[in-house]
């Protein structure tokens, strides 16, 4: 086995477990590669278990091949190049009385095993773990997929088809699938049987095979899950020693092997994953679906909510709904329908999970013979449960019974056993990981909480309106199955338009039902005397007795109340403990608690070193140097939880940042030997060894060409960044200054840095002792530097920002290299300056408001891109609002314009608002939002916000801890000093939001928002989509081309589509390929009728969509709206030319500031 270094990251969150689990330790961690691993120290147990969730299911099965994510799951298990063994693992875990399995859903495959920690290895020299783990391991690493045994798994997989055709869960399953829309994802077959996977012929599907683990089976989508009675510590020495050298993508491990894979590649995959979004689940037409099975009879009636659950702690309300119709108590509907009526044997309410956040709220009913003939009454039944029994509800009695069924789940909760299969738990925690559409602390719990400001009356009132949503006859969509299709007699149709089809895959005869609705026999105006549930007096006094027992215990306790230990985000603001000239100090205490850990962040300031290119190079190599020699000094002090980093020029001054962060016992000596290491580096009179300095230049040199290079969001943030903030050096001026530089000249900066004065400042947050803040003091040398004069202090002052002027709409067009693949637009719209509070409280508060409208609007109705992207956008002096949207179809004019279409139907219905909906809908939401200190952030705020260390131990951490840590250093060295904002954004005003009033909300929108206003200042940065892309175009032309013709039943090949498109005369439009296409057609000879339908259907449409993906040829505007008259640059020093700059903070006025603040 290798030995290698690896860096594991912990990732901090406090988990919500029951008191079962009180005897358990739970760490997420990543490896440096990406992997995400969830380790369990259960001491309760000696089975190890292990499960390896992978991103990616059937849903990214190309159209040819469908089931190949299936049959790749199969594969895996047939051998490795390191264990070729076919069942290899199979083998040693049973012989070990464990067991292996995988599955595979739509988006996810996983594959665990189980087996004792103390069964013995076949091979003596390793323990059992280890033994099975490295084999393990070899499945994500180096698969033979070996075409000698592609048949028999294709012959595996059918014979599982098989058995599921028998399943009655797999058959109305599939129903669901056939009621999706035809281009949702969801619709397609995603098992795979011999037909579907025997297409393309085993050496073909051996390249598929290859081509899909490349492709999806990266680090970044795959979850591992450990359980044992090992440490913590030994789970992560197993976790390092056998997954730390999987590579970041597995395209990467076959580029460094000697395999052809390669190739293999470029393979198309379906686009359903990613497009899926743009198509609702069913659609609006499709009604219902009636099945001929020879099963007992069925009623599954789906209620889609992708669209109705849009607030926080929609998992609880979910549970609610089910929780309320499921209830089988005295006078429930359920109770009606099974014990009053007779026409139901048993009701079952849960949520089905479709594809991805296309959830179905499902009701299941086994109808009697009378059910049956009752059927529209059945439904009516439980329609009028909702709007009359619920809806009508008093909103007390609603909140009393909700409170109590939440109190009981919660109970529930705490109460729950450990599961008695633990691969089982494991796999399904695995799974929400990697979906990530829960907060980390509810993977064990499985809910997350309710709505943000915890009112259970505010929690009642999102019900009600979900339930009125919800359950509507326009809403649902009904299957039924039965053993014959007589049930169609209770719909209102014409049966004469309808056929009888016979699924091609589960062979059960079926008919599908458009616009038409139930037979209504039930009369609302009659009281059923339907009732809302009611628990017990007995059993709630049970649960509050249990409620108390697990709020009693001590949160600290070894976790007996059922919480993990995690740090809280700290609230308190830092306080000045020291300032002159020369430096300042701030503090956060402890408050009380018994920190584990401490963050310290020391700035050095470099005010008499002259901002230059080759000054603001050196001094990231003389960073890049120090840190390559701590690097190995600190390793043993990464492994103990230790975070450090070196930091250069973040204000793009001067300036060398040291973050260091961990347990509080060895954090400040850590401290102390980076910045002895710093000052040694910079005392040395000897020059650097030159391959010392070689490889500090070709790893900067790499760090400014990576920028230099960037691409789509990346590339537009910066050119913004590079506009409005004045004189940042740019990539090109310090690859000019990189090359000029060498020893001597890193000899001459180290010399002025040696005697420079620089300006300190340290923030350091923690339980920390006098003695600890004295040694931190001595480390940074505070009080020693001796304080500059007069001349220089007045010289300095904080670097400046550009102000967009007034009534301009600036837009800068940049073209993007090949790389580009898409134009992407940053839209900013200039609010003001950052000291502005009341109107950055309003800017806040709006963009909130575009956040949840965006995606819908721009993604959903203009279809401008799958992402749409919102926030606010910091800059030194100033802030605004951004939309910013990356489109592979649509050119930056376009975008542009779309996003001011958008902007101008917000106005108008924003000026349809009521005062009362405003506070209700936008303004108190956004509030509740505020105090749960919600993280509201798209994309990066700021330039601060996205520093990355030039060397340390990784990345910056990105706990809540320490990014509200990095948020305050971010105000102290800007010497705004407004602490309590998020992200290294400002404090939010909650004051003026409680008291602010629609109509100033409006003229707020009127004056910076609206696409009219006289005072709207707008930038737009706009990079086009890179030009020498034309081959890969006309390959995904030939693509489109080819897979409509075959729908069409013309049989061509994906080549001869491509020969066609070559011998095309017009290159660009492609408008005489309908004639070659009508050519081929004739000579191979093939069913005139068929192919006339397809060629038409080809001509009208085909072309001209795909060819405008070519030439990128400009499509009409969604709607009419009034669109701003830009003005339009290439070089960004014109647009600076018209701006104007903001005043500049002297170091006179920061102390001034800081005495201010010591004065109270």
């Amino acid at each position: 086995m290798n030995t290698f270094v690896s860096e594991v990251k912990n990732i901090d969150v406090k988990l919500h477990v029951p008191r079962s689990h009180s005897h358990r330790k739970y760490q997420l961690v990543e490896l440096s590669n990406g992997l995400r691993t969830f380790l369990i120290n259960d001491r309760s147990s000696d089975l190890f278990s292990a499960a390896m969730i992978v991103g990616s299911g059937s849903a990214n099965d190309p159209d040819e091949s469908l089931g190949l994510a299936h049959l790749c799951e199969h594969m895996l298990f047939l051998g490795t190049r390191t264990y070729p063994i076919p069942n290899h693992l199979n083998q040693i875990v049973s012989s070990a009385g464990g067991f292996t399995n995988a599955y595979t859903t739509m988006e996810h495959t996983c594959y665990h095993f189980e087996l004792s920690s103390f069964a013995k290895s076949t091979d003596e020299t390793v323990f059992i773990i280890d033994q099975v783990l490295d084999i393990f391991s070899s499945f994500f690493k180096c698969p033979s997929f070996k075409e000698k045994y592609i048949k028999g798994e294709i012959n595996a997989v059918e014979e599982e088809h098989r058995g599921n055709t028998e399943d009655m869960n797999r058959i109305i399953f599939h129903a669901l699938r056939l009621l999706a829309s035809p281009n949702h994802a969801f619709h397609r077959f995603g098992t795979g049987n011999k037909d579907t996977l025997s297409a393309l012929g085993t050496k073909t599907l051996q390249r598929y095979l290859r081509a899909y683990f490349q492709r999806f089976y990266t680090t970044r989508k795959m979850v591992l899950v450990l359980k044992g009675p090992q440490s913590i510590n030994h789970l992560k020495k197993l976790l390092v020693a056998h997954f730390s050298d999987l590579v970041i993508t597995s395209l990467d491990h076959w580029r460094g092997s000697n395999s052809s894979f390669v190739s293999d590649h470029d393979i198309y995959f379906s686009p359903q994953l990613y497009g899926y979004s743009d198509t609702p689940l069913f659609s609006p037409t499709t009604k219902a679906i009636f099945l001929k099975v020879p099963k007992d009879t069925l009623l599954r009636l789906c209620y889609p909510s992708k669209h109705i659950f849009d607030t926080a702690g929609i998992g609880r309300l979910k549970s609610l709904i089910c929780n309320l119709i499921g209830d089988e108590s005295m006078n429930t509907v359920c109770d009606y329908l099974k014990r009053k009526k007779g026409w139901a044997t048993d009701i079952m309410v849960f949520c089905q999970n479709t594809f991805m956040n296309d959830d179905v709220l499902v009701v299941d009913i086994g109808l009697t013979p009378l059910g049956l003939k009752n059927l529209p009454q059945v439904i009516d039944t439980l329609h009028y449960f909702v709007n009359y029994t619920v809806v009508r509800a008093n909103i007390f009695d609603l909140e009393k019974v909700a409170s109590d069924l939440l109190d009981l789940e919660e109970t529930l909760f705490l109460q729950r056993n450990v599961e008695a299969c633990f691969v089982d738990e494991i796999c399904d925690y695995g799974e929400k990981i990697e979906k990530g559409d829960l907060a980390l602390p509810d993977i064990v719990r499985g809910y997350g909480d309710l709505l943000e400001d915890g009112s259970r009356l505010k929690t009642v009132q999102q019900l009600r309106k979900a339930f009125i949503e919800c359950f509507t006859e326009e809403n649902v969509r009904i299957i039924v199955a039965h053993k014959d299709l007589t049930p169609l007699n209770h719909f209102k149709i014409n049966m004469e338009d309808y056929e009888i089809a016979t699924d091609s895959y589960y062979q059960y005869e079926f008919v599908k039902i458009t616009e038409s609705t139930p037979m209504t026999f039930i009369n609302l105006d009659l009281d059923l005397g339907l009732e809302l549930p009611t628990i017990s007096s007995n059993l709630k006094e049970s649960v509050e007795n249990s409620r108390k027992k697990g709020n009693s215990n001590d949160p600290d306790d070894n976790d007996d109340v059922g919480f993990v230990r995690g740090m809280r985000a700290k609230e308190n603001h830092p306080c000045l403990v020291w300032f002159d000239e020369a430096a300042e100090i701030w503090q956060i205490d402890p408050d009380g608690e018994d920190q584990e850990s401490i963050y310290i962040t020391v700035t050095f300031h470099l005010r008499e070193i002259e901002k230059s290119p080759e000054n603001i190079v050196g001094i990231e190599l003389v960073a890049e140097i120090v840190g390559e020699e701590l690097r190995y000094k600190l390793y043993h002090y990464e492994l103990l939880g230790h975070t450090w980093g070196f930091f250069v020029n973040v204000t793009g001054e001067p300036s060398i940042l040291v973050s260091v962060s961990g347990p509080k016992s060895s954090s400040v000596t850590l401290l102390q030997i980076i910045l002895d290491q710093l000052r040694m580096r910079i005392g040395c009179k000897e020059k650097i060894a030159y391959q010392q300095f070689k490889r500090a230049r070709v790893n900067t040199r790499k760090r400014i060409e990576e920028t230099q290079s960037a691409t789509g969001l990346r590339k537009v943030f910066s050119a913004a960044y590079l506009i409005i903030e004045k004189d940042l050096i740019t990539p090109n001026q310090k690859l000019e200054a990189l090359e000029l530089y060498d020893t001597d000249s890193l000899t001459t900066l180290s010399e002025q840095l040696l005697r420079l004065k620089p300006f300190t400042q340290l923030l350091f947050e923690g339980d920390i002792d006098d003695e600890e803040r004295t040694k931190i003091i001595d480390a940074v040398s505070l009080g020693k530097n001796q304080v500059a004069s007069y001349n220089v202090l007045a010289k300095q002052s904080h670097a400046s920002s550009y102000f967009l002027p007034d009534g301009r709409n600036l837009m800068f067009s940049s073209q993007g290299g090949t790389d580009d693949t898409a134009n992407t637009v940053f839209y900013y719209l200039q609010l003001g300056p950052r000291n502005d509070l009341e109107v950055y409280a309003w800017g806040r508060l709006f963009e909130h408001y575009l956040s949840h409208t965006a995606l819908n609007e721009l993604r959903t109705k203009r279809r401008l891109a799958y992402m749409a992207f919102t926030g606010m956008k910091f800059f030194r002096q100033s802030f605004g609002i951004h939309i910013t949207i990356p489109s592979g179809e649509f050119d930056c004019h376009r975008l542009a314009d779309e996003i001011e279409g958008y902007l101008w139907r917000l106005e108008q219905n924003l000026n349809q608002l009521t005062e009362e909906r405003f506070k209700s809908e936008i303004l108190e939401p956004f509030i509740q939002a505020l105090d749960q200190n919600a993280n509201h952030i798209n994309t990066p705020s700021g330039l601060f916000s996205t520093l990355q260390p030039v060397q340390g131990s990784g990345d910056k951490p990105e706990t809540a801890e320490f990014m509200a840590h990095w948020s305050r250093v971010d105000q102290i060295i800007n010497g705004t000093y407004r602490f309590g904002g998020t992200v290294c954004e400002e404090p939010v005003n909650k004051n003026f939001l409680q008291n602010l009033s629609l109509e100033t909300f409006l003229q707020y929108v009127r004056t910076f928002i609206s696409v009219k206003s006289p005072q709207r200042s707008c930038l737009i940065v706009a990079n086009a989509a890179g030009t020498q892309s034309y081959e890969a175009c006309k390959s995904q032309f030939a693509t489109i081309i080819h897979r409509q013709l075959r729908e069409g039943d013309v049989n061509i090949t994906h080549t001869k589509v491509t020969s066609l498109l070559e011998a095309c005369r017009d290159q660009e439009g492609f408008t005489d390929l309908p004639v070659l296409l009508k050519e081929y057609i004739k000579e191979s000879k093939q069913n005139s009728k068929l192919v006339k339908l397809a060629f038409k259907r080809f001509a009208t449409s085909i072309v001209r969509g795909a060819t405008s993906k070519i030439s990128a040829r400009p499509i009409a505007r969604f709607d009419t709206h009034p669109i701003s008259n830009k003005t339009e640059f290439t070089n960004y020093k014109d647009i600076q030319n018209l701006c104007y700059v903001g005043k500049r903070i002297c170091w006179h006025d920061k102390i001034l500031s800081l005495e201010s603040i010591a004065q109270g």
